[in-house]
């Protein structure tokens, strides 16, 4: 009985070491009659259809970025001009609220009423760019609660400090309506700046998933017959 189990424990070893050295090769061998392709890999490369890179919309470029910041030079430099001036020199441009206010009595409105209510508002408008310089010139990323709130309390300080210095300048009148006036004119530029922002970035996806699109259902590049793609 011993002699038949080694004689068949022999068999299994004898058909195991058979069948391992008669197993097919995991890479087959390359054909003999394969022709070899004409294609170097950037070749090929530049023939397949690829997909646009995706763009970063959620800051502005080089240029844009440069164009801001200049116009926010030159918009401090105005408004650094047209509060820290004497009134008899800033009037020739906060004339015209005068010139308004007087064309509002003519049609009825008493002037002690239509000129300051278009004062405060041209202490609004001239506190927009502050706030859009915000978005555009710095640039914020995404609107969130701490950065609004340090751009208006900015607008605010600002307003502030021009209302103090304004108590040596000849001629000119220190109120807090005018601090008012200036903050809300930040925090209104800076949600306008917000929304155009927004809008440009929506443009911009609609556009990338345009050529996207137009990627996709490009006719596939055209090879010669016989040709192969490079292989890795």
């Amino acid at each position: 009985e011993l002699d038949d189990r080694a004689v068949f424990a022999q068999v299994i070893t004898d058909d195991l070491h058979d069948n391992c050295h008669t197993m097919p090769s995991a890479r087959p061998a390359s054909p003999r009659n394969a022709v070899p392709s004409s294609l170097t890999p950037d070749r090929y490369a530049e023939r397949v259809p690829h997909s646009p890179a995706p763009v970063d919309t959620s800051r502005p470029g080089r240029g844009a970025l440069v164009t801001w910041r200049l116009l926010t030079l030159a918009y401090l430099g105005a408004l650094a001009w047209l509060v820290l001036t004497p009134a008899a020199v800033a009037g020739q441009a906060t004339g015209v609220v005068t010139l308004f206010a007087r064309a509002l009595h003519s049609l009825g409105i008493p002037f002690a009423v239509g000129y300051p209510v278009l004062e405060f508002t041209a202490n609004i408008v001239l506190f927009l760019p502050f706030g859009a310089a915000a978005v555009f010139a710095v640039p914020l990323r995404a609107p969130a609660a701490a950065s609004t709130l340090i751009v208006i309390g900015t607008g605010c300080l600002a307003s502030t400090a021009i209302e103090l210095t304004q108590l040596a300048v000849p001629g000119r009148v220190t109120t807090i309506s005018d601090v008012i006036a200036n903050t809300l004119g930040t925090a209104i530029g800076l949600a306008l700046a917000w929304w155009v922002r927004g809008l440009i970035r929506r443009r911009r996806a609609r556009r990338g998933y345009a050529d996207l699109g137009s990627a996709q259902h490009a006719p596939p590049a055209t090879r010669r017959r016989g040709s192969a793609p490079p292989s890795a």
